[in-house]
């Protein structure tokens, strides 16, 4: 009996040993994360972010982003210059706006194949031009909005176009029929028709800074026209060919502030900014063009600000 309460000592002592044992290298892992920004994924999951990463967004929230405006470069598309003055910068913005497209400019909607209507919705059939050689099934019916240009060089950089519409091919050819699946308004004659866009996201999108200095000017938003808060939409005059790749996290840098000198008319002192007042995620990237979604806003952002990765 006397051996049995011995052996059952040591076998309680031995599982409080192991315990003691975890618990010390649980501590260990915790202190060794414990400056890492966490992101729970569920009340059951969590994971640390490398410390270069500042923002993790889930790509089926970035989806519909997306899915609500492409760019293109296209000269053929026709154009009448608005130049805007911005009261506020003094700076003349040779912003475009698309009017017409002409023959050249390749696929869009020439008719329908109900007679004695000006436009159709989803569920109607579109007659479109220029499908008889694509291999694609897929379509997107776009509305061209503006054509940007360098506010410095004038240099053309592309077209946005709004995506307002999905349609898919019934009957190809010379003249393609194409059934409309989704329709965010009434499509007319002139709609443009582009291959749909491949969206096989799979990974979600971490906002980091890259090494290399950027700095370009916002464009324009979406789907306001002179100023954007969280959750806007802007466009970005950085694209493939200045580096600028998806998931570069940019500051709105805010304009320094001119303070009048009380005992001169001619002197004016700056006061250097330094706080941004806003972070963008650039999620989508085109040749001279970028896109990217307002994620933080301390005060309105505009036309002409410029953004920054490194202040």
């Amino acid at each position: 009996m006397k051996e049995l309460v011995i052996t059952l000592q040591l076998i309680f002592l031995l599982i409080i040993t192991q315990a003691a044992v975890s618990q010390g290298d649980e501590g260990r892992r915790n202190s060794e994360h414990s400056n890492l920004p966490e992101v729970v994924l569920s009340p059951e999951i969590k994971s640390y972010l490398p410390d270069n990463v500042k923002y993790e967004i889930s790509y089926k929230n970035i989806k519909p982003f997306l899915e609500t405006v492409m760019v293109v470069e296209n000269s053929e598309i026709a154009k009448r210059n608005l130049k805007l003055t911005l009261k506020q910068t003094k700076v003349e913005v040779n912003l475009v706006k698309d009017l017409n497209v002409s023959s050249k400019a390749g696929r869009y909607v020439i008719g329908f194949d109900k007679k004695m209507t000006n436009m159709v919705g989803r569920g109607d059939h579109i007659l479109v031009n220029g499908l008889a050689a694509d291999r694609y099934y897929s379509y997107a019916l776009l509305r061209p909005r503006f054509s940007y240009y360098n506010p410095g060089s004038k240099e053309y950089l592309g077209t946005d176009l709004l995506i307002i519409g999905k349609a898919s091919i019934v009957k190809r050819g010379n003249i393609s029929t194409l059934h409309i699946d989704e329709a965010k308004e009434l499509i007319e004659v002139g709609t443009l028709v582009l291959p749909g866009r491949g969206l096989n996201i799979t990974n979600n999108l971490r906002a980091t800074t890259s090494k290399k200095h950027f700095k370009g000017t916002i464009l324009s938003m979406i789907p306001s026209i002179n100023n954007a808060a969280n959750q806007d939409i802007v466009v970005i005059n950085l694209g493939k060919r200045d580096g600028i790749t998806t998931g570069e996290l940019l500051k709105v840098k805010q304009p320094d502030e001119k303070i009048d000198d009380p005992y001169s008319t001619k002197v004016q002192h700056v006061l250097p900014m330094k706080d941004p007042k806003g972070e963008i995620i650039v999620y989508d990237v085109f040749n001279k063009l970028s896109l990217g979604i307002i994620i933080k806003s301390t005060e309105s952002i505009n036309e002409l600000d410029t953004v920054v990765n490194r202040l």
